[in-house]
């Protein structure tokens, strides 16, 4: 005969199926579980244009002047408007007969931009030499972050560690061409997140996992809520003793590891946070 033998493990309950042992006491070891808590950033981006409500009108390319849009200053080098002529919504760089290097720098940004994305409407794609991205926090050594496609379209590229009051520039290399206006540019966003909730009280939930799979913790949890999804952790079956572990849920327990397997003590989805937890 076969009785049933439980194991606890991390705030779980496994059910396992060994040989009948006279005397045989419950066997307990801590585990613990990553959720996913709900999201107090949300999505935010900051669009540039180019038109006369932008930037002051000039002619030539090989100009320096200021567009400002959605908040935020640029400094524009070696970029054509054509003072705004026939309502013009864009940009153009690149110079016939001459080598050229055309470069938007912003002011300094508060802000963790994590991606930039840029909108091409023409390419000479030949005498572009390149499209880069460079970061800097002092505005004048520069990291470069990547490159971008020589094409027409929209495309995006993201920022390796997005950090606060950063400047940023995107500069394109040109060729000398048989005509000016090599490229073409209508507008440029900064993609980042922002956190709606910055003067609440957050927390920090803990989880040991002894034995089982690796686990984060989960940071930031607003005062409140509730982790709105708890899936489950894995543990090697132990076939030499027939035990066969499986999750069962989660119990809080102190920041020792120490935990009481009531249902006082259980952690689901709907228990609302309001201090650091050590699960």
């Amino acid at each position: 005969m076969k009785s049933k033998k439980f194991i606890i493990f991390g705030a779980a309950a496994i059910l396992a199926l060994t040989p009948a042992i006279a005397g045989c006491a419950n066997t307990v070891s801590a585990f613990g579980l990553r959720g996913v808590r709900k999201n107090a950033l949300e999505a935010k981006s900051k669009t540039i244009y180019f038109n006369s409500t932008t930037g002051s009108g000039i002619s030539g390319y090989d100009k320096t002047w200021k567009n400002s849009c959605d908040g935020i200053n640029l400094t524009m080098v070696n970029w054509n408007n054509n003072n705004w002529n026939n309502n013009r919504n864009y940009v153009k760089a690149g110079r016939k007969n001459n080598a050229s290097v055309a470069t938007i720098t912003t002011e300094q940004l508060s802000f963790k931009v994590e991606s930039i994305s840029i909108t091409i409407d023409a390419i000479t794609q030949d005498k572009i030499n390149s499209i880069k991205l460079y970061t800097s926090s002092d505005n004048n050594t520069w990291n470069e972050e990547g490159s971008y496609d020589r094409k027409t379209g929209e495309q995006s590229l993201e920022l390796n560690t997005p950090t606060a009051n950063l400047f940023y520039k995107l500069e394109f290399d040109c060729a000398s061409g048989s005509s000016n206006g090599l490229v073409t540019l209508s507008s440029v966003v900064f993609n980042y997140h922002e956190d709606v909730n910055p003067d609440v009280n957050k927390y920090t939930i803990h989880f040991n996992s002894k034995g089982g799979s690796s686990v984060d913790d989960i940071q930031n949890v607003i005062e409140g809520e509730t982790i709105s999804s708890l899936p489950a952790p894995t543990k090697n079956n132990d076939e030499q003793n027939q035990i066969r572990y499986e999750f069962e849920g989660w119990y809080i327990g102190d920041s020792e590891g120490n935990v009481t397997f009531e249902e006082e003590n259980r952690f689901t989805t709907t228990t609302a946070v309001t201090s650091d937890l050590y699960l």
